[in-house]
């Protein structure tokens, strides 16, 4: 989501954003036993988020 102000014929303009997102089910190289004839096997465990706020200011 953002918005774009701009004041006196453009010559200082404002910009601000948010952002949030999140990924989940991200692959994961996890150990297993042995005994199934492998070491390792991918799996869908990872999860991350990232949020904030942006602002911009440019003048002329």
């Amino acid at each position: 989501m953002g918005l774009d102000l701009g004041l006196f014929s453009q010559r200082l303009t404002l910009t601000t954003k948010w952002y949030y997102n999140r990924s989940k089910d991200l692959l994961f190289n996890t150990r297993i036993t042995v005994s199934l004839g492998y070491t390792t096997q991918f799996q869908n465990i990872g999860t991350t988020s990232n949020k904030g706020l942006e602002f911009t200011l440019n003048t002329v």
